[in-house]
């Protein structure tokens, strides 16, 4: 017995829930228990396998009457007149079914379940237990109560069911189960929507409910005449009243002798033969009552369902409405109590709120509040409020990356729309909007090198150190540039890293000046002054003057060495015999100079022993005979003769020499 009682409470509490929520009002599925499992069939009939608690690729979802329509067949996604509806099943296929189920206690003013549903069915052509499908079930105490099943599988031709291509719909439709015969009984709700049993097509329905009294009600009736107007509930195909009329609605005399019934029957695709038929049982009785109130004046009193307001002291006949018969008649000795009126004149800045008697406002206007006193009559409160508008200014403002702003007590470092409130003493805030603009700042990224000693400039700064450097650049009106500069610094050439750095050279010889490095490194060469040879270490060069070479190398484009380079350049040398033999054996006949760069002989005089002059000649060519030996028409006598001799180089250099040579004229 104790067990019993327990499992009783639990069911009532449960069952509590499932009424509050039966028609997912709360936006949720309180109150209803969610599963999923696989559907197969065994050549006959399907078949509903491994059932689990929970929901699987929102197979169940709960929509409102915001989120439109189905995309699919255009139908709402919520009940008409209802904020919230379930949808069981989904658009993906796998042979699945979707259930919801619910359990609750048949009550007296919980006995007509009246629901609503829709259902979306893809429509392969399968035989019928293996095609999509969409089904309701009723229980009373776990058995199927009478017209509490509707089934459907997919198929054409199917009544209330709409063709659209692959697809069949039904739009909402509603359908109710009476339960006054099983008041205190166990009611269990189950709806279910699934694939088609091969997996490749799919189905879903969208579902609601709601627990209604099972009656007739009243509108209007009338004591002079009992006429009384009558509702039946709605959601019915069909409606047939006690005298005939067809409608929903009626207005009609009351006569408590005769009975007052509508029946109804539901929409002919579900099952017409479940008829229902109400009974209209009112109270007949009429009744006088006659009670005196106390109020403070501008009070509003309620009494028996009318509401009556406190102007001054006063005896009134409240008419009470009662379903079924007479009206009541309430007499009302009313004793009214003045109030104490005030007026007062407020001021706030928008935004701002001004608390009267526990209300707020933050508007322009006239406002009546009531205070609440202590065994005294509330007195009555006027407040004129004005309200001061917000100075509202905005401007554009343009900064540079790593700068910020300053937009009141809000410091601002990115790009965006901002809106800030200024403070302001004594005066109503102020509105801010600012469109601020951050520029990037340029950024610059670059290699160099340098030789051991110099620098390299970035805008203000010199570097002259190896590494990674980032300089900030200003540049006026316009925002800083970011230069990072890896700097290495490479070693200056000198003079002891080539080979030599003076050369001499005779007149008229070609020489190699060779500057070609003996370190490692990657080096161009240029020479000054410059050669036909482009970026070569040696170079070949036939001087006729001495002459400075400089030899420039670059390691990198700002790593630059100058190193001279000297060439010297000699006479060639000059062959002046010592000796000659004009005896006419044609042997050393002649006095010859030799040297391969006279350009000619500007002077040549011969002297005797006395220092006479005995010979001369000017602008000899070169190779040709200076002396045969004759002074007056005789060869001169053996003996030793000086000479004076100018010559003018192929570099257009004069060069004098003095010397003596030997005549012989023996054989």
């Amino acid at each position: 017995m104790k067990t019993f009682t327990w499992l009783l409470a639990v069911l009532t509490s449960c069952a509590a829930v499932a009424q509050d929520n039966i028609g997912f009002e709360r936006g949720t599925f309180e109150g209803w228990t969610l599963s999923y499992g696989t559907v197969d069939e065994n050549g006959f009939i399907t078949l509903y396998r491994n059932e689990k608690m929970g929901t699987l690729n929102e197979g169940h979802k709960i929509f409102s009457r915001t989120d439109g329509n189905d995309p699919r067949v255009g139908i709402p996604m919520a009940a008409p007149g209802s904020r919230y509806s379930a949808r069981i099943g989904n658009a993906s296929t796998g042979s699945y079914f979707d259930k919801i189920s619910t359990t609750f206690i048949a009550t007296p003013e919980k006995s007509l379940f009246q629901y609503k549903f829709a259902v979306v069915l893809q429509d392969p052509g399968h035989l019928t237990f293996r095609q999509p499908a969409f089904s309701i079930l009723v229980q009373i105490d776990g058995e199927k109560a009478p017209c509490g099943f509707y089934e459907v599988a997919a198929g054409r031709g199917i009544p209330g069911f709409i063709t659209r291509g692959t697809l069949i719909y039904r739009d909402w439709t509603t359908g109710s189960i009476d339960l006054r015969q099983y008041i205190g009984k166990k009611i269990t709700i189950s709806i279910r929507a699934q694939d088609c049993t091969e997996g490749g097509h799919w189905g879903y329905a969208y579902f609601d409910a709601e627990l209604l009294k099972s009656e007739i009600r009243t509108g209007v009736f009338c004591l002079e005449d009992s006429t009384i107007i009558l509702q039946a509930p709605e959601g019915f195909a069909a409606y047939e009243w006690f005298n005939g009329q067809k409608t929903t609605q009626i207005k009609t005399k009351f006569d408590k002798r005769s009975g007052i019934f509508v029946k109804v029957k539901p929409f002919s695709s579900l099952d017409e033969d479940c008829e229902i038929r109400f009974d209209f049982n009112p109270t007949t009785d009429s009744q006088v009552v006659s009670y005196s109130v106390s109020a403070c004046e501008g009070d509003v009193l309620k009494v028996s369902g009318q509401m009556l307001t406190a102007t001054k002291n006063e005896r009134t006949n409240v008419r009470i409405p009662r379903p079924g018969y007479c009206d009541s008649i309430v007499i009302v000795n009313l004793r009214v109590s003045p109030r104490a009126f005030y007026e007062q004149k407020l001021s706030a800045c928008e935004g701002d709120v001004v608390i009267v008697g526990g209300h707020i406002y933050n508007k322009a206007g006239v406002y009546r509040d009531t205070l609440k006193r202590v065994n005294q009559c509330d007195s009555i409160i006027t407040t004129v409020l004005s309200v001061t508008a917000l100075t509202r200014y905005s401007a554009k403002r343009v900064i540079c990356e790593e700068d910020v702003y300053a937009l009141g007590d809000t410091l601002i470092r990115h790009s965006g729309v901002y809106t800030r409130r200024i403070r302001r003493v004594g005066l109503c805030d102020s509105i801010a909007t600012v469109e601020l603009v951050v520029r990037p700042l340029p950024r610059v990224q670059s290699t160099k090198s340098i030789c051991l000693g110099d620098s390299f400039r970035v805008g203000t700064t010199f570097l002259s150190t190896a590494g990674v450097h980032v300089v900030r650049v200003s540049r006026p009106d316009k925002c800083d540039s970011v230069v990072t500069l890896t700097l290495t610094i490479l070693d200056r050439i000198t003079a002891e890293d080539i080979r030599k750095t003076h050369y001499t050279v005779t007149l008229g010889d070609s020489i190699w000046l060779e500057g070609k490095l003996n370190k490692q490194g990657v080096y161009t060469y240029t020479w000054e002054p410059k050669t036909s040879c482009i970026n070569c270490p040696d170079i070949l060069i036939k001087p006729t003057d001495d002459i400075k070479y400089t030899i420039i190398y670059n390691r990198g484009s700002t790593c630059e060495s100058r190193i001279p380079v000297e060439v010297t350049v000699k006479p060639c040398p000059m062959y002046i015999p010592e000796i000659f033999t004009p005896n006419g054996d044609n042997i050393n006949e002649s006095f010859l100079i030799f040297c391969n760069c006279f350009r000619q002989i500007e002077k040549f005089i011969v002297y005797n022993r006395w220092g006479e002059a005995i010979y001369a000649i000017q602008s000899s060519v070169v190779g040709n005979v200076l002396w045969d030996g004759m002074y007056r028409n005789e060869i001169v006598p053996d003996g030793w003769y000086t000479y004076y001799i100018q010559v003018r180089y192929t570099n257009e250099k004069i060069e004098s020499r003095r010397g003596a040579f030997y005549v012989r004229r023996e054989k």
